[in-house]
């Protein structure tokens, strides 16, 4: 503050009471120089965690000034303004020299995103569990999508005919992050592999009297086949005449098993 200052000697029996002319003083607060602080980072990208703005630098004593900040904590994309607040402990003896600009302008820009699992799914063969395709995407949940051909119209339905089909995986954007889909992967359903759970079998039967065999498949319908010679033609018909015949059974393949 501002002081004055005078001098006297007081008088006795020798001499005078003589005063001086008074004088003006100052003691002058020390100075607290902010000139090394400075905000951090103007820009961030999201990442789904908190971002954090405040002033950096060296204060000389943690013990004479304290900053506080109002709205300095963001997670998702957007501009925003921080406020910062010093407060002096003992402003009657300090002062600050050289204070940053209080106020800040920064923002959280949009992140593009990636897959951080490949998208896969394996073969299966028809009227087995069906394969649940796999991946996973830096932000967002992956859907999937399905197609018969590659360039052809990807819907949600997964499929369930043998056949090739493709599939993608995708990820819609949001205000934080960018919308992606997978490359293209090729899968197969496969047809089921029919076998026979009763062999074939036959008996010798005579004359006029019916055939006795058994025969059984896993997926279709049996058809028992008859030639009189090994390698002759097979045909449905029964033979009636006394004779060597053959006999074979086959079961024909469709878009969901082979023959």
């Amino acid at each position: 503050g501002i002081y004055y200052v005078k001098a006297i000697v007081e008088g006795n029996d020798y001499y005078g009471q003589i005063e001086s002319e008074i004088k003006s003083f100052e003691i002058k607060k020390i100075e607290i120089d902010l000139s090394n602080l400075t905000w951090e980072n103007e820009s961030y990208i999201y990442d789904g965690t908190p971002k954090i703005v405040t002033l950096e630098g060296v204060i000389l004593d943690d013990e004479l000034m304290e900053i506080t900040y109002e709205e300095n904590e963001f997670i998702n994309v957007g501009e925003y303004i921080t406020t910062a607040n010093i407060i002096l402990y003992k402003p009657e003896y300090y002062v600050i020299i050289n204070s940053p600009n209080l106020t800040y302008n920064w923002k959280i820009e949009v992140a593009q995103n990636e897959f951080i699992e490949e998208v896969t799914i394996a073969n299966w063969e028809y009227g087995q569990n069906a394969s649940i395709p796999t991946g996973e995407s830096k932000f967002g949940e992956v859907y999937f999508l399905y197609s018969d051909s590659i360039d052809g119209d990807y819907k949600s339905t997964m499929p369930t005919i043998p056949g090739q089909y493709y599939l993608k995986g995708c990820v819609d954007g949001s205000s934080n992050y960018m919308g992606i889909c997978s490359d293209v992967i090729e899968f197969e359903i496969l047809k089921n592999e029919n076998t026979f759970v009763i062999d074939l079998s036959i008996s010798n039967w005579v004359y006029e009297e019916n055939p006795i065999l058994e025969v059984n498949s896993l997926y279709g319908d049996v058809i028992v086949l008859y030639s009189d010679s090994i390698d002759g033609e097979f045909t449905t018909t029964v033979p009636k005449n006394a004779g060597i015949y053959y006999v074979k059974a086959i079961v024909e393949g469709n878009d969901y098993y082979g023959q």
